[in-house]
């Protein structure tokens, strides 16, 4: 029987059989009137002693016969890795390395011809071959969407079992989260806030049954509404604002999905190549047209990134991820705290454990619930520990671990980002100032922020001023999630004038293509003497009702200021404020 040439004989009984061709010339090459027996197909070994001995070869091997007297120890003790190239007697045959194109065993210096390459072993494993681009001559695992050997079953997508291809880690790949296994009449579901979707995979072998959200609109007639005038029209719980429905738990990423069509205010993170819009041309987004896409990559822990408020406490984070490049690359989510004496801290989101299989052109979730002031985080970290700490900034960024030996650092896809909070505590990182530093901070219109250690809310040493204000409507600002959301905000504040003014809690907001507008102030405090703190507190919507149609917010904030007027009549004092406080809305 000949050795296995990688055609007309099923994979796996080739590979057996390449390996029996071996096995049967060791017994028969100990026929040889004392000779040394010889190694596995396309070996070459003498003859020992005897009177002649016996040649036999089997799987293209040459078995020579030993010479009368000689010390039968193989020959010279050599033995050829290949098939007989003429050399001498004891003479190494290398034969082919692993990798090069074969068509049967006895070509390669390893003894396997698999998958048309000669190969390190039999590679006689389901989803398994020799022939993988990125490590030609090594069994790997298969590519995902290939089956080289036929071992897998497409058993239909009904029930959401194998597909038909590799997975890309060796083993059968079941039909993908989101396919279809079962269509359904819509209807609305009890709390009329989604609608029964089609039944789908869930991507581990079981067909589910589905709700698609109404995204913040009520269900009505089995159907989404798609627009609102009033709060009606919202799913119980949500508002209406600019003509769109926001839910809740409000998803404070605007912008996450990459739907208004730019890529602020994502970024690449610590040195990567600049965040890009991916155009619709390239399909490649999770849901919508837009993704965004972070190449230029030079580092495992480079990734798109997302800033998220930087107040300690709970966030319930989900987005999505592909890269298309690498079969065996693992992603992870993480966030990076800077605190107030600069050094990073490291969180990591998916709830899965460090590191997630991204394989290759795969969307891939990762989620879970990161709390920022758990036990165990630093008290450089946290606003209320003796001396007060803070946090500076927080950011969510997707990089990739050393895990499964990654080949590249391919460009990197993130989309659907959603950021809630529902554990109602301050986002505001720096809300004290506890620590000498305005970071966070700005000044709304004219003025300069800075530190002061002898005008302070009593429970405190610090607040922050703006001095040097030349409108009434300037004054101290921080900036607001962009996500649709109801806030309730309070700040302390106090003026240095010498005769009373109002003290206004005002916000301001920016829709997409618009320029920055004023909605309703949050409160107003009328006749506030000089040098008393006043609390200033309300509930603010944004987007507002009144917002233009379809407003994307870009940008958001609240501020104190004074009543309107001309600063040369009515006099524009410096303002200050201390224990600050932004949280969601009950």
């Amino acid at each position: 029987m000949g050795p296995y040439s990688g055609s007309g004989v099923p994979a796996l009984t080739a590979r057996f059989l390449g390996l029996f061709s071996a096995t049967t010339l060791v017994l028969l090459s100990a026929c040889g009137g004392g000779g040394a027996t010889g190694g596995s197909g396309g070996f070459h070994a003498d003859g020992g002693p005897g009177s002649g001995g016996m040649a036999m070869g089997v799987g293209g091997a040459r078995a020579d016969a030993g010479v009368g007297g000689a010390t039968g120890t193989g020959g010279s003790g050599a033995t050829d890795g290949g098939a007989d190239d003429g050399a001498p007697d004891g003479a190494i045959d290398a034969g082919a390395n692993n990798g090069t194109a074969c068509t049967d065993n006895s070509e390669c210096a390893s003894g396997y011809c698999v998958d048309h390459v000669c190969c390190s072993s039999l590679c006689a494993v389901s989803c398994y071959t020799c022939a993988s681009t990125s490590s030609p001559g090594i069994c790997a695992p298969a590519g995902r969407g290939t089956d080289p050997h036929n071992d897998c079953e497409d058993r239909g997508a009904t029930l959401c079992q194998t597909n038909g291809f590799c997975d890309g880690t060796g083993s059968c790949g079941l039909y993908p989260a989101g396919t279809v296994c079962n269509t359904v009449t819509p209807a609305c579901d009890t709390t009329n806030t989604a609608i029964t979707g089609p039944d789908l995979c869930d991507g581990i072998g079981t067909c589910a049954h589905s709700l698609i959200s109404c995204g913040g609109f009520r269900c009505s007639n089995n159907a989404c509404e798609t627009s609102c005038a009033s709060d009606a029209t919202c799913a119980p719980g949500a508002f209406c604002g600019g003509g769109g429905c926001y839910g809740r738990p409000f998803n404070l990423a605007g912008n996450g999905d990459l739907e208004y069509g730019i890529v602020n205010p994502w970024f690449g993170f610590a040195g990567a190549g600049a965040a890009t819009l991916s155009s619709p041309g390239t399909g490649i987004a999770h849901g919508g047209q837009y993704s965004v896409s972070v190449g230029g990559r030079t580092q495992n822990y480079q990734g798109p990134a997302y800033n998220i408020p930087s107040g300690p406490g709970q966030y319930i984070i989900s987005f999505w991820a592909q890269q298309q490049v690498d079969d065996v690359l693992t992603g992870v989510a993480q966030i990076q705290l800077t605190c107030s004496s600069g050094t990073a801290q490291y969180l990591t989101v998916q709830t899965a454990g460090f590191g997630i299989a991204m394989p290759m052109g795969t969307w891939t979730q990762f989620s879970g619930t990161v709390d920022t002031s758990a036990a165990g985080m630093p008290a450089e970290c946290d606003p209320t520990a003796t001396p007060p700490g803070m946090v500076t900034r927080a950011m969510l960024y997707l990089n990739q671990t050393a895990a499964g030996t990654p080949t590249a650092t391919p460009d990197f896809f993130a989309d659907d980002l959603v950021v809630q909070v529902t554990d109602g505590h301050n986002l505001i990182g720096n809300p004290n100032f506890e620590t000498g530093v305005t970071t966070g901070w700005a000044v709304a219109g004219t003025g300069t922020a800075a530190v002061s250690s002898t005008i302070f809310n009593p429970g405190g040493a610090m607040s922050m001023g703006v001095t040097g204000r030349t409108t009434s409507t300037s004054g101290p600002s921080y900036p607001l999630p962009i996500g649709g959301a109801r806030y309730v905000v309070t700040f302390h504040a106090l003026h240095t004038g010498t005769t009373p003014h109002d003290l206004v809690l005002q916000p301001s907001y920016t829709c997409l293509g618009g320029a920055p507008t004023t909605t309703a102030p949050i409160e107003t405090v009328a006749a506030v003497a000089g040098n008393t703190w006043t609390t200033l507190t309300g509930m603010v919507t944004l987007p507002p009702l009144n917002a233009t149609a379809g407003c994307k917010l870009v940008a958001a904030e609240v501020h104190v200021e004074q009543e309107t007027g001309d600063c040369a009549t009515i006099g524009c004092p410096d303002i200050y404020i201390d224990d600050a406080s932004i949280t969601i809305a009950p």
